[in-house]
This record gives structure tokens, sequence and C-alpha cells, in this order.
């Protein structure tokens, strides 16, 4: 690494790459600013000492990440699965009854065509509404076996269910719920059966198939948000925020994680409001930037990210620069207009130097922004203040705390924390802000 470097982070569909280039501000020793190396040694201490840690995950308040999606997005990567379920759970057969006689019947080859929309019926309901079509044979008396080409829709009012699931946290289709509120409206058509028949035989089999759909469907996973790989252990997550925004027709959906990444005065509607999807866009993900100061840190706890630094920035097993993370700061960018400039406050504490002990505050400018559906990170500038004696500044750019902040915010904006049981998921970013003390990427979302 030369002098005078910056770092660029370029997050793609699935890849980020780095690319470094640009210049730093440069600070030098000043022999007033000398400190004794006990009481700097001291005041490392018992900062690393205040440093939380992981903390019990608890899903009352703010979410600590976020992610926001247009259901005709959902329904693209959804349906063919929800289809196949519905299509299995009305392959069956059993007895009719038909005007007092009994009937027997099967009915297979079902396969289904849905959509889901945002219903009024309850906080949380979609409707699942769409056609099926199949096979159906039946036994009717005197005349014997019939088969017939088998026509049918649905209408369903489904309540959603957030939970965890594994290591993610999923929006499901909570089918038992739904069957308890009531069976789903069916409608069939025998095309393939006499008249006298039927009309009568297909009343018969919509009631049996909506007993059925409601007895066997199990619940069906949309979409969920897994945690971000961040290289961490222990870090677990749980839903905190769950809105079905029907003006939108979009699932909002926020997470906590057992991070110590503080308390927000916003409310819930803040927050939705800070997700809100805007012209082609049909995704948001949302990070909190405290959040991103807590992973940097469990990373220094857990010797992932290295503390130990030389005076000129490199990561060195006995350097005698040791660094902490005080904050991480999103807003508007200093001179880009459409860029978010985000800021990440450190210190870096010098004892075991033969130059002399000190403590210095040091600073990381970045600048975030889209470019042609790519979302760039560029780590602009590195200054310190107060006592010097850091050398070669550029490299403190690259230093890996400070490349361990950036990758949190990129991985966090990745489509990887979105999954589906459908269809894999690509994002090409729209654009970036600050809303509700979040950091939020909107984006056009398209299956794989």
């Amino acid at each position: 690494m030369t002098d005078g470097s910056k770092q660029i982070l370029v997050l793609g569909a699935a890849t980020t790459a780095l690319l470094l280039t640009g210049v730093a501000t440069v600070a030098t020793l000043s022999g007033c600013d000398l400190q004794s190396c006990s009481e700097v040694q001291d005041d490392y201490e018992s900062t690393v000492t205040r440093e939380s840690g992981l903390v019990a995950l608890d899903d009352e308040g703010p979410p600590h990440l976020a992610m926001a999606m247009r259901l005709d997005f959902v329904n693209e990567l959804t349906s063919g699965l929800i289809g196949a379920a519905v299509g299995d759970s009305l392959d069956l057969g059993g007895t009719l009854n038909v005007s007092g006689e009994d009937v027997g019947f099967s009915v297979g080859s079902t396969g289904a065509s849905l959509q889901l929309e945002a219903s009024d019926a309850c906080d949380g309901c979609l409707r699942v509404f769409g056609d099926f079509d199949g096979d159906a044979e039946v036994d009717l008396p005197v005349v014997g076996n019939q088969s017939s080409p088998l026509q049918g829709s649905m209408d369903w009012v489904v309540p959603l269910d957030v939970d965890r699931d594994g290591d993610d946290v999923a929006i499901f289709l909570d089918t038992p719920e739904a069957a308890r509120m009531g069976t789903p409206g069916i409608t069939t058509r025998l095309d393939g059966l006499s008249d006298s028949w039927a009309d009568s035989v297909a009343s018969a089999l919509a009631v049996e198939l909506g007993e059925a759909l409601a007895d066997r469907l199990d619940p069906v996973r949309l979409v969920g948000y897994a945690l971000p790989d961040l290289g961490l252990g222990g870090l677990e997550i749980t839903p905190s925020l769950f809105h079905l925004d029907g003006q939108s027709n979009a699932l909002i959906l926020g997470v906590r994680t057992n991070t110590d990444t503080g308390t927000d005065a916003r409310s819930d509607a803040d927050f939705i409001d800070a997700l809100s999807l805007e012209g082609g866009q049909n995704v948001a993900l949302g990070i909190q930037p405290g959040f991103v100061v807590e992973a940097v840190r469990l990373g220094l706890r857990e010797d992932r990210v290295p503390r130990r630094y030389s005076l000129t920035g490199n990561s060195r097993d006995d350097g005698p620069a040791h660094a902490v993370v005080d904050g991480f700061d999103a807003g508007p960018h200093a001179s880009a207009t459409d860029a978010i400039g985000l800021g990440l406050d450190f210190r870096i504490f010098n004892f075991e130097s033969s130059l002399g002990c000190f403590s210095t505050d040091g600073m990381a400018q970045s600048r975030l922004e889209v470019q042609d559906g790519e979302v760039l990170l560029d780590v602009e500038d590195v200054e310190f203040s107060g006592a010097g004696g850091i050398t070669d500044v550029a490299n403190w750019a690259s230093s890996e705390f400070v490349e361990n902040s950036a990758s949190v915010v990129s991985r966090s904006m990745d489509e990887d924390v979105l999954s589906s049981s459908g269809l894999g998921i690509s994002l090409a970013g729209d654009r970036v802000s600050t809303d509700a003390g979040m950091l939020v990427l909107r984006a056009i979302g398209s299956s794989d």
C-alpha cells in the first residue's frame, strides 16, 4: 500500500470488489501531547471494558435491520411454490353426497396459478386467489365411472405470520389460522359429465376441495430476512416490526439482533415510512448506524478484526497502536447531492512505542452512492486530531477495522440477506438515503 490511498468498495449483484486510489490527511507527533503510558493504557482498557458485546435477544424496540418488498415481487418469487402446494392439497379422493347418493371421486394432476394481494379483512391479511385445473373421476350411480377435466377457482383470505426460521426471520402464509377464520371459496366445473350430473357433482366437489385445502395446506414460507454474513459468532435475529402496507402493496419487516445497538425514540410508523417504495422500486433494505458500530466492535473483541497496528496503519500482532470504534454516522454528503456521507469515529491508543505514548481521535469519511445499479462505497479521507505520531495516514483508510465497517454496510445491502423458498433474488440499486435514522437502499429486484 503506498501513501495517498483510499479504498473503493463496489457492491455488485453478489460480490464486492476492492479498488485503491486517492489521498488522506497526515498528522505528526507533537511532544507536548505525549501522555503517561500507564494513563493511556488505563484509558484504553476501560474503553474496551465498556464495550458490551452480545446481549439478550429482545424483540421490543426499533429494528436494527429491515426490508420492504412489494407484493408483485413476492408473487414473482413464490407463485410457483404456492401453486404447487395448493395443487398437492387438492390431489385427493373420497366420497361425495350428491342429492342423497354416494358418489365416489378422485382428483389428480392438479396445478394452480395464484396471486397475492393485500386484504382489508384483517391487519396483515392477504387475499390468495386464482385458478386451478386437473383431472377428475367420479363413480356415478347407474352410469358408472366417468372422467372429466376439472376447472376451478379459489379465493381465500389468509393472515400472515412472522417467525424465526432457522437462522432467518421469515414471513409465512398462516394457513392454520386461515382455516380457523373460514374455508376458502372454491368453484369447480366438470365439462365431461352429462348435464344431469355436472352441476350437482361440481357443487359438492367444490365444498369437499375447500375443506381439504383448509385441512391439508401447511404454512407456506414466502420471503425471509437472513442475517448478513459478517463472520461473527453468536449473532441472532428476531422479528420486531411487521406491517402489510395496503396502500403500496408492500410487506415491511424489521429485525433486531442481540447486539447492544441502543434505543431510538422513533415510532413504528417512522420506520414504515422510512422503507416506503417509489416508482419501479420493489425492494428496500435498511440498517441502523449503531449496528455497524456494534458489529465492528464484536469483530475486534473476537480478534476477527485486528485491534493492533503499527503507527503506519498496518495490522501487526505486536503493534503499539490499539484501535477502538466509537460511532458511525450517516447523512447528506458534503458535496455530492445524490450520495450519502458516512463517518466512522475511532480512537487510536499508543502505549507500547519508543516514540512515546498518546491517544488520538480519528475519523474515516466515506461516500455511499448508486451508479448504474451498483452501490459504491468510497472511503475518501481519514483525519486525526489531538496527539499525533500517526504516519502514512493513507494506510489507515485501508486498515481492517475501517474496511470491516464498510463490509458491514455492504453485506447488509446485498441481495444475500433476502431469501425466498421459490427463486433466487438479484438486486439493482436505485437510490440510497437516510430515513428515520436508518441508512436505506432502495432497489429493483428480479428473480434469478
